[in-house]
């Protein structure tokens, strides 16, 4: 979807011997004489001696025989040959035009030769009566080869050089097209008033462009109140007439008026039927088409954008566009049944017809229609970056009827690359595709883009801000159980910033919202853990206890269970904090690492009150079957399972315990293991020689 390389070098190359001409008039050497060799040697000719008489007479013999392609070699081989000739301007300024008609006609047209003739032309003969003319046709060869840089250059520079031409009219039409077609549309509205202000015959002349770019601006009505006003100065039944009136025809079909559009219609099948310019009769039938398109009669629309594809070439405009259609048309058929036809969407060589437009006219209207399906193209095939770029663009180019829609995708797409850089824990690159793309996150509707942001910021610590975003997220659509969500951690980050107010007021609000509802648990819990950062441990207690009876927390309640049991045993209970742990374990809301954990917290403190008895029961159900049974706490746990079995004599079970923590990964615990176990041997061989001695 970008120029190649080869193209971009080419038109640097191009747009610096474009500078080189307008800033030293340099003459470029025309490559027209080879061009004239070649056409003698297809025409058979031999290479002969020729007097200027003689290569006059011939070459209006070719034109006033219709042979326009030899003509316009042998006109130029003229001015080659005899550049002092009196007859030498004319022959150089009618191999141009020739070529430039030939051009025209061609699918395949060499503007560029066409440029490099006119080109010659306003260099050899700057002072002449047709130079003007001969430096707007550079202009106009340039553009046709879609070199704009350089064409505006040359029509600026027309402008300079003859500030009171003739032409002005003409030339202030093309650079409003011009501007029009590199996306400078503001620039374009202001030439085209200066048209509108001016009533004189020059610039009423140039209305049919004018109002072809008001068109495309969006102000049909005004584009027919141009028409309306140029055609009286043009002759009935011309095919000028004709273009002007498929101007007025196209703009009454975009009116907001079915009487206007069936109007529009009627003057455009009309034109289908009197012009005999293939070209016009391509453009009439691919605005009918569009017309009918809009009315929803898909059908009746393709049939007529295969008859554009019969009428012209398929690099003329409408040939493009009608190619387009029928693809788009043709998607959005298969997009009904996506699993039958998955392999036809997803296939690349269909984003042919949308790169055409998209490539050749990415200023015109259409261009949008062309952005949109080739987003949801390769949206279907997983190219999320090609989607997003493609969404943008759309965007930045004036959206549309579909900017909703453009705008869910593309946030769906950011949502699904914060959670990838959430899920690997890169959240500061999470904050910056929402702070790169903030614009599009502005208009998203949906919650969960907020949402996962506010993650990214509270992870990295930016409470503050993270506030700010859970609080607008707030206001978006959000499923039921991510909106409840997102309220227990807007209160579980004013509690952990220490804004105990907004958290009280705000719980306060949950609990209203979510009374004898499941979310009432989660509320329970977090004013636990508000009373508990206010140091109110016994208020703390009810409310963890609270959030323990509420039905269907599912795995919550193991969160909840842990915290009641850590407040009891900041309150001393044990006895509680026992029973709780032991319906815990039992009931599976506390396993693994959390409840050898709080089992160890249990035994350690019991052992300090000197309770050996109670704190062996806590130790032992520390390390039961499904339990860790490896990691520096297990090794501790053991440790102190020795000592206590140890103080009461029971070595043969103590030194079991104090094996296995030799072998733990503290190093510290496993000297004082081995250090125990040393001492046991110690003690033992004593007992031993008291023993022996004793008898």
């Amino acid at each position: 979807m970008k120029l190649s390389q080869a193209r971009l070098v080419n038109e640097s190359r191009r747009f610096l011997v474009v500078v080189l001409f307008l800033l030293f008039e340099v003459t470029i050497p025309s490559p027209v004489p080879a061009v004239g060799t070649e056409l003698s040697a297809a025409d058979g000719q031999e290479s002969v001696e020729e007097l200027p008489d003689q290569l006059w007479f011939k070459s209006q013999e070719l034109l006033e025989d219709g042979k326009i392609f030899p003509a316009a070699g042998s006109f130029n081989r003229f001015f080659v040959k005899f550049p002092d000739h009196p007859q030498a301007e004319e022959a150089l300024w009618q191999s141009a035009t020739l070529y430039r008609e030939i051009a025209e006609a061609s699918e395949q047209p060499d503007w560029e030769k066409v440029g490099n003739l006119f080109r010659e032309y306003s260099s050899a003969f700057k002072g002449t009566a047709r130079a003007e003319e001969a430096y707007i046709e550079v202009a106009r060869a340039h553009i046709e080869m879609k070199s704009l840089r350089e064409g505006l250059s040359y029509i600026n520079l027309f402008m300079k050089r003859y500030p009171s031409s003739i032409f002005t009219p003409r030339v202030l039409a093309m650079k409003a097209d011009l501007l029009m077609k590199i996306g400078r549309r503001e620039e374009a509205l202001e030439l085209c008033r200066k048209f509108i202000v001016n009533k004189s015959e020059d610039y009423r002349h140039q209305y049919p462009i004018i109002a072809s770019i008001f068109l495309d601006l969006g102000q049909p009505d005004i584009a027919v109140s141009l028409v309306d006003q140029a055609v009286s100065s043009i002759a009935p039944l011309s095919e000028e007439l004709f273009r002007v009136l498929a101007v007025k025809g196209r703009s009454l079909t975009l009116m907001d008026s079915d009487e206007k559009t069936k109007k529009g219609q009627e003057i455009l099948f009309y034109l289908a039927n009197v012009s005999e310019d293939n070209k016009l009769r391509s453009q009439v039938f691919f605005d009918v088409a569009e017309s009918v398109l809009k009315s929803g009669e898909k059908a009746a629309a393709q049939h007529l954008y295969d008859k554009v594809l019969a009428l012209v070439g398929k690099n003329e405009r409408a040939a493009v566009f009608s190619r387009f259609r029928i693809s788009l048309i043709g998607d959005e058929q298969r997009r009904a049944n996506e699993l039958q036809n998955k392999a036809v969407l997803e296939n690349p060589a269909g984003d042919q017809p949308y790169l055409e437009v998209l490539e050749n006219f990415p200023q015109y209207p259409i261009a949008q229609d062309a952005r949109l399906g080739l987003m949801k193209r390769v949206l279907f095939r997983g190219e999320s970056d090609n989607a997003f770029d493609l969404g943008k663009a759309y965007l930045q180019n004036g959206g549309g009827d579909a900017r909703k829609t453009v705008i869910g995708a593309l946030g769906g797409i950011l949502v699904k690359k914060i959670e990838g850089a959430l899920a690997e824990g890169k959240n500061p690159d999470a904050f910056e595709l929402y702070r790169r793309e903030h614009a599009i996150v502005q208009e998203y509707p949906e919650g969960r883009l907020l949402f996962l942001v506010g993650q990214a910021l509270e992870a990295m610590n930016l409470y503050d801000q993270a506030s700010v975003v859970y609080y607008r997220a707030v206001a978006l659509n959000h499923p039921d159980d991510q909106k409840s969500e997102l309220y227990m951690r807007r209160a579980a980050l004013y509690i952990k910033n220490g804004d105990f107010t907004a958290a009280e007021r705000l719980l306060n609000y949950l609990a209203d919202i979510y009374q004898e509802q499941r979310e009432s648990g989660e509320v329970f819990h977090l004013t636990g853990q508000l009373r508990s950062a206010q140091g109110k441990i016994d208020e703390a207690a009810e409310a963890f206890a609270r959030a323990m009876k509420v039905p269907e927390t599912g795995e919550r309640r193991s969160v909840y269970a842990a915290a009641l049991v850590r407040v009891l045993h900041a309150q001393k209970k044990l006895e509680e904090m026992a029973v709780v742990l032991a319906e815990a374990a039992d009931k599976k809301w506390l396993a693994g690492e959390e409840l050898q954990t709080l089992y160890g917290l249990l035994g350690d403190t019991r052992l300090e009150r000197g309770e050996g008895g109670l704190a062996l029961k806590a130790y032992r159900a520390a390390i039961e079957d499904g339990l860790p049974t490896e990691g520096e706490r297990v090794q501790t746990i053991h440790l102190r399972l020795g000592d206590i079995l140890a103080s009461w004599g029971i070595t043969d079970k103590s030194r079991k315990h104090y094996q296995f923590a030799s072998k733990g990964s503290n190093e510290r615990w496993s000297q004082v293991a081995l250090e125990r176990l040393q001492q046991d041997k110690i003690d033992q061989s004593v007992a031993g020689l008291r023993g022996v001695l004793d008898k």
